[in-house]
């Protein structure tokens, strides 16, 4: 059997053909099945298994057959996901999810990822099989409720280069397993273009947009959508560059107030800033701003800086000069454990300084 199975039943035929050459071009192993006369479903919707389907997508008249036949909590509790195709939002009948035809496919795209990647998931397997990862709740440390000091901007830091600095993200996953060594730690990782999953060799099943379009349900929860390097939290990336463009105001405001209830530090790494970053910015209290050492990058950082100054005027700025690059050869294939041996390792050890004074947290029993 194909990896994910999906059942798409719609009279729009042309539409129906358009999706599945969309799905079938995205070189995964999909096995498909179509109706596109109400007919022969309700002719076959008695055989069909429907624990075989991880997403079904139905038109209204599909779904109306299904209710009709007494079938529709059947193919609730036993489809994977359960969609109901409309032309635009807010059609939606029968207490299904919508999904509208026209919409940008991110959604299902990601959808698909969360059906494709289930459960929780962690990083880095042992030798012994088993997976050494961070299992507990942000709020709970020895059994003791673990309150980071200063509950909003203390607890909020950001991390940018303004030359996009190909070691960005590198080194912010290098200091936050450092500052996870002493408290829970969140990386938000917000770059439109990340090479996470290269660097951890990690999986994830949702990104930000996921965890917001569930959250909007009610379905969705942080903790879920977290992958967990060591003691490390992480928000794994968005999957297209425009998603984070798409956030709205109210979504980002819904965000800060789940990230201030873990009371874990929150890292946020920017390659960008869209129309969320104002926001976020507002409530931080550090940012760290990398640069080369060549004189160009210094300027190009300074000015920057001085822009950043002029805007947040509470906002910490410490420019770092990071001391290599990983250049044009095969260096990208470096996994995150032999850059921390490198020269890029000793640096950050180096500038410990810089953060473990600000990271104190206290126990209350």
């Amino acid at each position: 059997m194909s990896q994910i199975q999906i059942l798409i039943a719609d009279s729009d035929g042309a539409y129906v053909a358009a999706l599945v050459n969309f799905l079938m071009g995205r070189q995964e192993e999909y096995g498909i099945r179509t109706f596109t006369e109400p007919l022969a479903f309700e002719e076959e919707i008695r055989q069909l298994d429907w624990t075989d389907f991880d997403l079904t997508i139905l038109g209204k008249e599909y779904l109306a057959i299904a209710q009709e036949a007494g079938l529709l909590g059947e193919i609730r509790r036993k489809t994977g996901s359960l969609l109901q195709l409309t032309e635009e939002k807010g059609q939606g009948m029968f207490g299904v999810d919508e999904m509208e035809k026209y919409q940008p496919m991110d959604f299902l795209v990601n959808l698909l990822g969360r059906v494709k990647y289930p459960g929780s998931l962690r990083l880095h397997e042992a030798s012994d099989g088993v997976m050494g990862a961070y299992t507990g709740e942000l709020l709970a440390a020895s059994g003791k409720e673990r309150v980071c000091e200063g509950r909003d901007r203390n607890s909020f830091w950001a991390v940018y280069s303004p030359m996009h600095h190909d070691l960005l993200l590198a080194f912010t996953l290098l200091m936050c397993r450092s500052l996870a060594q002493e408290g829970p730690v969140i990386l938000m990782d917000l770059e439109e273009n990340s090479r996470l999953g290269e660097l951890l060799s990690c999986k994830w099943r949702g990104t930000l947009t996921d965890y917001l379009y569930l959250r909007s349900t009610d379905d969705g929860k942080l903790a879920d959508f977290l992958i967990y390097d060591g003691a490390l939290a992480i928000m794994p990336p968005v999957d297209s560059p425009t998603e984070l463009g798409r956030i709205s105001p109210d979504q980002w405001q819904m965000v800060l107030g789940d990230l201030q209830e873990t009371g874990a530090r929150i890292v946020l790494l920017y390659d960008s800033f869209h129309q969320g970053a104002q926001l976020m910015l507002d409530h931080c209290r550090k940012m760290f701003l990398l640069s080369k050492q060549e004189p160009y990058y210094r300027r190009l950082t300074a000015r920057t800086e001085g822009a950043l100054r002029r805007q947040f005027r509470h906002l910490e700025l410490e420019t770092m000069d990071l001391p290599l690059s990983l250049g044009s050869r095969g260096e990208w294939n470096f996994s995150l454990e032999e850059i921390e041996a490198g020269n890029l390792g000793n640096y950050v050890v180096s500038q410990k300084y810089r953060w473990e004074e600000e990271h104190a947290c206290r126990s209350v029993g």
